[in-house]
């Protein structure tokens, strides 16, 4: 049920149960059932309907209430409103059941909830995708720096263009110092494991050697060389002719072995060889080989060298290197 009703400038509201006052020239009688407002500010500044109080809910900026929630005598619920209708003096209240009014509410708040509940789900979703496809290449760099940082060599970048304009020069950028620290860690392994005088191969690349192919299992025959008298050579022709010795024999080692034969230099004037997968018979071959082919080259002392050689083989799955070691110094010193 909706009422409206006018009122005169002073806003009085009367009920049907309360003497109704004279009206004075000019004025107009509110509807019935409605009672007497009281005067802002004063104690009883609230709405009273059917014996039943609600305080006055909202208000002006000059102290006049403009709506009120009302119990009529049943105990139904109304909410009334006031509006002023510019400078006549007049004014308009409106009144609605509280259960429209919740009704009406509910059915709002429904079909918002309605079209916003998907919406906010799709950009939601949206958000995660775009996120995700954002995130992507960073987590490949992310698992190649941790792959690298775990002591994996760097291959090839993770892409060689993105879209992301970030990611792909972060990929290059990251890639280039990468690469290039790399490469001088090589150089500075390099030379490690490798004597500068001859280019052989020094111990450190020689356990190296031996810690990635022990473990296979493989057998191999081993040559330990050593040149006789190299104390006299540096005696009598002075260190620098001594070094150059030590070259021409690396260089007709390297010249005689296979490509997949380990030569290098132990320390001073011994050598040794690393025949992988060949026989004893293959080892004395090589070493006959070397040794004739050392006595009839001229050296850089004016007259060839002659060298002594011990070998030793180690079958497959055998003993350690060192003890194979051990055999082949203990021939050599025979051969002294």
């Amino acid at each position: 049920e909706i009422l409206q009703a006018t009122f005169h400038k002073e806003n009085t509201i009367h009920r049907s149960d309360a003497p109704e006052r004279q009206n004075g020239p000019g004025e107009q009688t509110a509807p019935a059932g409605m009672r007497e407002r009281p005067a802002p500010g004063s104690q009883q500044d609230s709405a009273v309907l059917g014996g039943q109080r609600e305080p006055m809910r909202n208000s002006n900026r000059d102290g006049v209430q403009r709506a009120a929630i009302l119990a009529d005598g049943n105990g139904v619920q109304s909410f009334v409103g006031y509006l002023q209708v510019g400078d006549l003096g007049w004014g308009v209240v409106v009144q609605s059941p509280v259960v429209n009014l919740n009704k009406a509410k509910r059915e709002l708040l429904t079909a918002q909830l309605k079209w916003s509940v998907p919406l906010i789900l799709a950009f939601l979703l949206l958000s995660l995708w775009s996120a995700r496809k954002l995130a992507a290449p960073f987590s490949r760099l992310t698992a190649v720096a941790r792959s690298i940082a775990a002591g994996d060599r760097a291959g090839l970048p993770p892409f060689e263009s993105h879209w992301n304009y970030e990611a792909h020069h972060l990929a290059r950028a990251m890639m280039t110092a990468v690469q290039g620290l790399q490469s001088q860690a090589d150089k500075l392994s390099l030379q490690a494991h490798t004597d500068h005088l001859t280019g052989l191969l020094n111990r450190s690349g020689l356990d190296e050697w031996l810690k990635e192919h022990e473990s296979k299992g493989i057998g191999y025959a081993l040559l330990v060389i050593d040149i006789d008298h190299f104390k006299s050579v540096n005696d009598k022709y002075g260190h620098q002719i001594g070094d150059e010795t030590l070259v021409h024999l690396a260089r007709i080692l390297k010249t005689e072995c296979k490509v997949t034969d380990l030569v290098c230099r132990l320390g001073g004037e011994e050598f040794v060889v690393i025949l992988p997968g060949e026989s004893r018979g293959g080892g004395f071959m090589l070493a006959d080989k070397v040794r004739g082919r050392v006595e009839y080259t001229i050296s850089p002392t004016g007259r060839p060298i002659t060298v002594s050689i011990g070998v030793a083989y180690c079958q497959e799955h055998g003993e350690d290197f060192e003890k194979t070691f051990q055999r082949a110094d203990e021939a050599l010193y025979e051969a002294k």
